[in-house]
């Protein structure tokens, strides 16, 4: 399902009303605005580095992106002064540094946590919740504590994206980010929480798109993932049983494609759950019950 925050392949631009053919300088302010606001000036080596990266990353060299911005991010971030420029191209390269296989390291990881936090507060400071690059940074925040295994700070992050995407009236937008944030909450062990705010947003959308709009299948199949992995075996069914009308057609490669996909999401969560799964907890503590929990 697209959202505008989630691009790292092309540069984000102020969405559709956004009509200029350079939008590089749409949230710098001038130098004097800025010592003012107590900012630094933006550095024009930085800003030749972010363009060349997006460049880079529009060629599909991720590798060569980030080697690009890395030379200009060495600082402390914790004592690095708010940067418009500079905090695009913190969450810029902590999304690369987690989504490089070869890199993505423990302290790969936690390095990339801190730029994001950068990247993110940042952009909430200089243009506000609701602002696009404010969700980006934020989404990408969340996306990088759960590399960390933080999940109780990425649904946090995710939260906050979902509630000012809502605020603005972006309900299909704020429903986007409901699939990772049930994700997150899953994986700290908040499985009702999780499972409820889901299903809540997967009724939702039936209402509003019906059950053919493959837009929605991220969530169900989301939703199906979870309730699989703790223990709800029947419900899940009943939920799969609604995303069938939405998948590709048979016999094709995108429909093999989704289900390789489906696949994937499920293995990965049954893999890591089970020993966190409130329910399962919950089960293992008293033998004696035979009969499927059902979901809060």
């Amino acid at each position: 399902m697209p959202t505008r925050f989630a691009a790292t392949v092309q540069r984000p631009t102020n969405g559709p009303a956004d009509t200029r053919e350079d939008v590089t300088d749409r949230s710098v302010e001038c130098p004097a605005d800025e010592r003012r606001r107590g900012m630094t000036a933006p550095d024009p080596a930085l800003r030749h580095a972010l363009d060349s990266a997006y460049a880079a990353l529009l060629a599909g060299d991720t590798t060569s992106a980030a080697a690009l911005l890395q030379p200009h991010l060495t600082a402390v971030p914790e004592s690095t002064p708010p940067d418009a420029v500079r905090g695009e191209a913190a969450t810029l390269w902590a999304n690369l540094l987690v989504n490089d296989a070869a890199t993505a390291d423990r302290s790969t990881t936690a390095l990339a946590v801190r730029w994001a936090r950068y990247g993110a507060a940042t952009a909430r400071q200089l243009h506000g919740n609701a602002h696009w690059a404010t969700l980006r940074a934020r989404r990408v925040l969340a996306e990088v504590l759960t590399a960390g295994g933080e999940h109780a700070a990425a649904a946090d992050a995710y939260a906050a994206a979902a509630a000012a995407l809502l605020s603005t009236g972006e309900v299909d937008e704020a429903s986007a980010v409901a699939a990772p944030l049930a994700g997150a909450l899953h994986a700290a062990g908040r499985c009702a929480d999780a499972i409820e705010r889901l299903s809540g947003v997967w009724d939702a959308w039936q209402a509003k798109h019906g059950n053919r709009d493959p837009r929605g299948l991220p969530i169900v199949l989301r939703l199906t993932g979870l309730l699989t992995t703790c223990g709800f075996e029947r419900e899940a069914n009943r939920r799969w049983t609604q995303a069938r009308p939405a998948l590709p057609p048979q016999h094709t490669v995108r429909r093999v494609a989704v289900l390789t996909d489906a696949y994937t999401l499920m293995s990965r969560i049954a893999e890591a759950h089970p020993p966190v799964c409130a329910y399962r907890r919950l089960q293992h503590g008293n033998a004696a019950a035979t009969t499927e929990p059902e979901p809060q």
